[in-house]
């Protein structure tokens, strides 16, 4: 026979091995480079707020209390007490001196709508000195 008729004898190499080991590598690189691009950056830096379940001492603390009509009350000392408009808590605020830190404790029925709410805090959002506590129930209980 001729020997030029007769496919000529392939040369096994440890390279032609590796080629599809190459190609599944970076069709998984291009997959994580991609879907690492999902996630959007935030445009800007935001710190985010803390809380605690300190106990606050409530002695020397301005109590301010606001029921479910959006009534608000001031140092309310007995059932004597009477209403007063978001005005007159700004004036309030307003006489207090501007130097020392104030703490102020505020009781928020459960039931008052966000504009209500906004209506006090805006009273007092003029005072950088206000340290303002606002209360909740612990677990269900007062």
């Amino acid at each position: 026979m001729n020997r030029n008729l007769l496919p000529a004898a392939k040369k096994i190499s440890g390279d032609e091995n590796l080629i599809p080991l190459i190609n599944i590598v970076f069709l998984l690189l291009i997959f994580f480079m991609v879907a690492g691009q999902f996630k959007t950056a935030q445009s800007g830096a935001v710190q985010l707020p803390s809380s605690s379940q300190s106990k606050v001492e409530n002695s020397q603390a301005i109590k301010i209390i606001i029921n479910q009509q959006g009534e608000i009350f001031l140092n309310q000392t007995g059932a004597t007490s009477h209403a007063i408009s978001p005005q007159a808590l700004s004036e309030y605020f307003n006489q207090l001196p501007s130097a020392e830190p104030t703490k102020v404790s505020l009781y928020a029925d459960q039931n008052l709508s966000a504009a209500q709410l906004h209506l006090a805090l805006g009273a007092m959002a003029n005072y950088p000195q206000l340290s303002i506590n606002l209360h909740t129930r612990n677990g269900g209980r007062d």
